[in-house]
């Protein structure tokens, strides 16, 4: 019986210093943005903060990944800047753009808000499509978003000293 308890505590032991390098191969990590809880406090001035997760067994799973996005981030610092209605109801993968047609619940955002969280929505598919562009459609509204559109950093006080 002694022998068999030992050969399960080396057994345990032998599992659990391989566990961590076992599943961290296997990862496949998104970035997700979000806006900065505290931007306006911030030494580096970003808005938008990107929160890796990992997309393991879903990597190409585009609606199920969007999903998961808009439940909102895990970090603290982090703050979801979409209406907690908002839906994602058709996504039309390219092989430059995705076009995502979204509930007409991003109406209730104006002006800023409404502009961080198409971009934070856009970097988010264009991180995991790879894709150059992103075009949203709500209601009456269309945008094209691509990474030469948005400004991570606000560098312009930097420019005035």
């Amino acid at each position: 019986m002694k022998k068999l308890t030992v050969l399960c505590l080396i057994l345990c032991t032998l599992l659990s210093l391989t566990g961590c390098a076992f599943f961290s191969d296997n990862q496949a990590p998104v970035n997700f943005y979000y806006r900065s809880r505290d931007y306006l406090h911030s030494n580096d001035g970003s808005v938008i903060v990107p929160e890796e997760r990992d997309a393991s067994g879903h990597i190409t799973d585009l609606d199920h990944l969007l999903r998961l996005y808009l439940m909102g981030p895990y970090d603290e610092e982090l703050v979801s800047p979409f209406p907690k209605s908002l839906q994602v109801t058709d996504i039309y993968p390219g092989a430059d753009t995705v076009i995502l047609v979204l509930t007409n619940d991003l109406n209730t955002l104006q002006g800023a808000d409404r502009s961080i969280a198409c971009a934070c929505l856009a970097l988010t598919c264009m991180d995991i499509t790879g894709a150059e562009s992103v075009t949203l459609i709500w209601e009456n509204e269309i945008l094209t978003l691509d990474a030469s559109s948005l400004m991570l950093y606000d560098n312009t006080q930097q420019q005035t000293e």
